[in-house]
C-alpha cells in the first residue's frame, strides 16, 4: 500500500484483513537446527563438572556463539582456562 501512497496504519491494515478473513503470515528470523536425536557418537564427559582446576593451562574449555549483526552473522569463539578463569590467546 506504501507503494501506491496509500496512507494507512497498521491498526486500520488489521482491521481490513480480519474483514476478509486473512491472517499474516509470520516468518521466524532465526531457525534452530540442533538435532539432539542423532545416531552419531557422543564423546565421554571426561571433565565430569570438575571446574575448579589446580594446575593452568591444563583444562580449557570452548564455547561458539552467533552473533546477529546488520551485515549478517558473526561467530564468537572464545577459550577459557578453568584455573584461571580467564580467556586464553
Amino acid at each position: 500500500m506504501a507503494k501506491r501512497s496509500i496512507n494507512v496504519g497498521r491498526h486500520r491494515v488489521r482491521t481490513l484483513m480480519r474483514l476478509n478473513g486473512l491472517r499474516p503470515v509470520w516468518q521466524r528470523k532465526f531457525v534452530h537446527i540442533t538435532d539432539s536425536k542423532h545416531g552419531l557418537a557422543v564423546y565421554v564427559n571426561v571433565l565430569n563438572w570438575q571446574f575448579a582446576q589446580a594446575l593452568p593451562n591444563s583444562v580449557w574449555v570452548c564455547n561458539v556463539t552467533y552473533i546477529r549483526t546488520k551485515s549478517g552473522w558473526l561467530y564468537l569463539a572464545a577459550e577459557l582456562d578453568l584455573h584461571s578463569r580467564k580467556i586464553v590467546e
